[in-house]
């Protein structure tokens, strides 16, 4: 297991609320003490994450998907970006002033449950998951709305693996890849 496997193993646990209370507040120190000095990327993002959720928790919180609905409301407003996803998608720079990331996955997952979506940089190494993703129950495919900082470290940073993980029969596989390359 890497170092990188390693934080993130006892994140989940400190997370989860499997790692014990003894252990829980040292771990918890040292956590934001390192997210704090921008030296540890995947804690810099969880602690970044951190301000947007104050952002988001006024507006209805996180959810892991959104309805086309949503999605095609939310596009009507100014300051809203939309990505259309495909196998390979160059996403451009999105304007200054942008406030809100929406986009769509072409996939139909209508018959499909425990959906989970993988990030990877092209080389395998691991970026985040987005757990228990709901689709669409009309049209199949994953919505998602983002705001755009946040957004930025998914779509604008460095080109990117997203794999659809999901369950039809008790048997899991990946029923979708997709390319992310910023331009």
């Amino acid at each position: 297991m890497t170092a990188a496997e390693d934080s993130l193993a006892l994140l989940d646990d400190y997370l989860s609320g499997a790692m014990s209370d003894e252990h829980a507040a040292p771990f918890e120190e040292a956590l934001f003490a390192a997210a704090s000095t921008g030296k540890d990327p995947v804690l810099t993002h969880l602690d970044a994450l951190y301000d947007q959720a104050r952002w988001f928790a006024p507006r209805g919180g996180f959810s892991s998907g959104a309805t086309a609905q949503l999605i095609n409301e939310l596009r009507s407003l100014p300051r809203v970006h939309h990505i259309d996803l495909g196998l390979v998608t160059r996403v451009p720079a999105w304007p200054a002033d942008t406030q809100l990331i929406v986009y769509r996955v072409p996939v139909d997952l209508r018959g499909y449950d425990h959906i989970d979506v993988s990030v990877e940089s092209v080389a395998g190494e691991h970026r985040r998951w987005f757990r228990d993703v709901q689709f669409d129950p009309l049209d199949g495919a994953l919505y998602g709305v983002c705001d755009a900082p946040v957004a930025r470290s998914t779509f604008r940073i460095e080109p990117l693996v997203l794999r659809v993980h999901a369950a039809q029969n008790g048997q899991r596989s990946v029923v979708a890849e997709l390319r992310i390359i910023p331009e």
